[in-house]
């Protein structure tokens, strides 16, 4: 029956009665590059979890797993985008009702500099990945006398203690600011003892310091969704980032 609902509201509402792109986004990340390419008004749904400014008005269409099917294909879009934290089969039915669907891998800076690239192109959009690498080597320059040989560790979560490793993208960029990112590898758990060997001399805390007592710590917990999002909300992260490291 639900597929019978979508197709006849697709069949009363057909795509081309309306001008230019109508896109619902799963992805918070992919919101802010579409708000970064200057195309908004072309963003007519976004998830719960869109919250910069530019996300008020737009209809929300649910979750990034568990987005609302109905609603997505209410708001007549001629683009769906997501990333591979949507499932899948959601991605699929969407091109199944006819409607085009791009699903992105979203986890390295390489990653979201091909998102860009990719979206810029599907909306007519003046590409910017130039433009974002300088104004990411700026705020990376601002924060090297803060960072410069530091032995860093970027813990997550405290309970698991969860940490960003030397090749996430949070590890590769504050590598290029001139820290010493541990432990190798991506996104991973570790245990408190590994975290003792590593002897870090700075930790950059995502849940506060109160679990890091001994070890300096800086607390990045009330913007860290600035710094979390593999978009260009990076820059004013790094931003903060610096007003708090550099002000110590």
């Amino acid at each position: 029956m639900i597929r019978v609902f979508l197709f006849l509201l697709l069949s009363l509402f057909p795509l081309f009665a309306f001008g230019g792109e109508r896109v619902v986004s799963l992805s918070p990340a992919l919101s802010e590059v579409i708000h970064y390419l200057g195309r908004d008004a072309e963003l007519v749904g976004v998830t719960v979890f869109c919250d910069e400014d530019f996300c008020r008005g737009k209809e929300r269409v649910g979750g990034i797993v568990n987005p609302s099917i109905e609603k997505v294909v209410s708001l007549r879009p001629t683009l769906v985008v997501c990333t591979t934290m949507t499932p899948e089969r959601l991605c699929e039915s969407f091109k199944r009702l006819g409607i085009k669907t791009e699903r992105f891998r979203l986890v390295s800076l390489n990653d979201l500099y091909g998102v860009m690239e990719t979206l810029a192109r599907e909306l007519s959009a003046t590409p910017k990945v130039s433009l974002f690498k300088r104004e990411l080597e700026e705020e990376l320059e601002g924060l090297k006398p803060c960072l410069k040989g530091k032995r860093l560790f970027i813990a997550l979560s405290v309970k698991p203690l969860y940490c960003a490793g030397r090749s996430s993208y949070l590890g590769r960029l504050l590598e290029k600011a001139g820290a010493q990112v541990f432990p190798d590898g991506s996104f991973q758990a570790v245990s408190r003892e590994f975290l003792l060997s590593l002897r870090p001399s700075l930790i950059i805390s995502f849940g506060g310091c109160s679990a890091f007592k001994g070890f300096e710590c800086v607390d990045v917990s009330p913007f860290k969704s600035d710094l979390l999002h593999p978009s260009p909300r990076l820059l004013k992260g790094l931003r903060e980032l610096r007003g708090v490291l550099c002000s110590r």
